[in-house]
């Protein structure tokens, strides 16, 4: 690893936030790394709204080739991270890094306005988790 979190980096192919006051219609798909000048903090994002994400089951994908990354949901692209440089600041994914499914319930981000306790107990379910290595273009 590159270092302490976001210098190792780190992918969330779907961030869902279930805070008060939070729009819970919203995913999000994000990449963090060391490099300041995506947003001012690190990380760079794109996201999705639907009626049903706490409903029923969607599809989460990355797409990774060697100059980019697409994060699909429901085979749509709701974000591209393209690569920037070689250095670790800008594509810390050489190494050890962070690949996350996150439902951020609490925290400087889930929990920003207060949990709404009414929602335990809570579950995430995941039908599959699959890799595929593309084999030719």
């Amino acid at each position: 690893m590159y270092g302490e979190w976001p210098h190792s980096g780190e992918i969330d192919i779907m961030e869902y936030v279930w805070g008060i006051g939070e729009d819970h219609r919203t995913i999000q798909a994000t990449v963090h790394t060391a490099d300041e000048t995506i947003n001012g903090n690190e990380a760079g994002s794109g996201s999705m709204s639907s009626e049903t994400f706490d409903k029923e089951f969607h599809l989460y994908s990355l797409v990774w080739d060697e100059d980019r990354m697409d994060v699909l949901t429901d085979n749509e692209i709701i974000y591209t991270y393209t690569k920037k440089g070689d250095t670790s600041a800008v594509w810390p994914f050489d190494q050890d890094f962070y690949l996350i499914l996150n439902v951020a319930v609490g925290g400087t981000w889930g929990g920003e306005w207060g949990i709404d306790e009414c929602i335990f107990p809570a579950a995430m379910e995941i039908d599959y988790v699959r890799y595929y290595r593309r084999t030719g273009k």
